[in-house]
């Protein structure tokens, strides 16, 4: 005869069943972990360098005769930028040592850019690099000393592999096993290293992935994209995740220091661009780790466009960044950190001076606020935008997302928990209640042959 089950019977374990699924539902694709899952820069709070801050250091010349625009320019010193290091570090260790303890005894995650490859930029505005391959990875085994195992973003030599082709094969070969060489030295000194690939306008995607297999990006955590470049996040972000996808879930980093309106076609010095989204690893991807500030907002990008050499300051043009952002300067007239700091070494090149400066007020033609399309991240429901500074997306995503992903987590294990219960109670007593009955017995004989 079959046993029918009552509709109460079918309720609760439908109720069992729906809960079960709620809970591997929030668990595998919810928001809530998918914001952090994977991501090894996940909560990381980034360095801002004192010693590096010459957007800090011209805020401070302009309080008084300029100060609105040291306002501006007070958008750029509040943000934390990569540490670029070169052959004018000629002892990498002490230079990196000494930039890890700084980040270090302020509880931040530092990140240097290694750029220091033989033959660097093709010769061109940024030319120079170490002398040979072999002093090349002399200077990587200082670099991965000076590490002491801290945990540091390393950006292993932007344009390397895009710039391949300026090589003959042997030239090619050399690089690759000298990028192979730094991936492997600088991973053993636990940094976590992101190699460069250019940017969405340079190489196919196909191409780049090739490029990076070569590179050594199997050893490596990441790549990055747009670099010193100005195409949006949004943009980079479909590269990115080509590339990403190509590489089996390879993860990666956007440089948003420059583009917040995007890309005019051009890469040196462009007119009317504007600063992006503000350095953070809450991403909203489960791919990118981090938008970073890679290339200084305001170094020049070499002799073009009026600006003066690769790596120099040019106040001129970062305060132009800053007008036309969507990042809006604090009401405060306290000087940044960095203000009295001493004058930062360029990106890339050795210690310079800092390029003429002329009032902007009027010279800077006005433009609108970015907006960078890139910035409007989806998150599934219609593509709500995540702008501003990386407190205020923090904010965003702490009142959105994880507190709601929490409580439900919570009301499933709950339900859970609760239709087990009422599942035992109602329809197992006739298990439950003959155990104990046996078990009352075994006691009470127990008691009588004891007595």
């Amino acid at each position: 005869m079959t046993h029918i089950k009552k509709p109460s019977q079918i309720k609760t374990r439908l109720l069992l069943i729906a809960s079960l699924v709620s809970l591997i539902g929030i668990s595998t694709t919810g928001p809530f972990i998918a914001t952090t899952y994977g991501n090894p820069l996940a909560g990381a709070s980034f360095y801002i360098d004192s010693t590096q801050n010459n957007a800090a250091k011209q805020a401070s010349i302009w309080r008084t005769s300029r100060p609105n625009d040291a306002a501006m320019m007070d958008i750029i010193a509040r943000q934390p930028k990569a540490y670029w290091m070169g052959n004018w570090n000629a002892n990498s260790q002490q230079a990196a040592a000494d930039y890890v303890n700084r980040a270090q005894a302020q509880g931040k995650t530092g990140v240097i850019v290694s750029y220091n490859i033989p033959s660097r930029d093709c010769g061109s505005y940024s030319a120079g690099g170490a002398g040979s391959h072999a002093a090349y990875r002399l200077w990587v085994d200082g670099l991965a000393a000076g590490l002491g195992g801290r945990k540091t973003v390393i950006i292993v030599e932007p344009d390397a592999l895009a710039q391949l082709d300026c090589l003959d094969l042997e030239g090619k070969q050399a690089r690759l096993q000298s990028l192979n060489y730094a991936v492997a030295k600088l991973k053993g000194a636990g940094a976590l290293t992101y190699i460069d690939i250019g940017n969405k306008g340079w190489l196919s995607s196909s191409e780049a992935t090739n490029r990076l297999q070569q590179g050594g990006i199997a050893a490596a955590d990441g790549f990055t994209v747009n670099v010193s470049n100005f195409y949006t996040t949004s943009e980079s972000t479909i590269y990115g995740d080509d590339i990403s996808n190509r590489l089996g879930g390879k993860k990666y980093i956007i440089d948003t220091s420059r583009n917040g309106l995007g890309s005019n076609g051009e890469w040196c010095n462009p007119t009317e661009r504007a600063l992006g989204r503000a350095p953070s690893s809450i991403t909203g991807s489960t791919r990118i780790d981090a938008y970073l500030w890679i290339k200084g907002p305001g170094e020049s990008d070499g002799i073009c466009n009026g600006g003066p050499a690769a790596g120099t300051w040019w106040p001129e043009y970062a305060l132009g960044l800053a007008m036309r952002s969507s990042i809006q300067p604090v009401s405060t007239r306290a000087a940044p950190t960095g203000a009295t700091g001493p004058t930062a070494t360029p990106s890339s090149t050795s210690p310079t001076a800092t390029a003429p400066v002329t009032p902007l007020s009027a010279a800077v033609t006005a433009a609108p606020a970015a907006t960078d399309k890139a910035s409007e991240v989806s998150n599934g429901n219609g593509g709500n935008k995540v702008l501003g500074n990386s407190a205020a997306v923090a904010a965003k995503t702490n009142q959105k997302v994880t507190p709601v992903g929490i409580s439900i987590l919570g009301i499933s294990l709950a339900i859970i928990i609760g239709s087990v219960v009422v599942y035992l109670a109602r329809y197992h007593k006739k298990y439950l209640q003959p155990l104990l009955i046996r078990l009352k017995l075994s006691r009470s004989s127990k008691h009588h042959i004891a007595g």
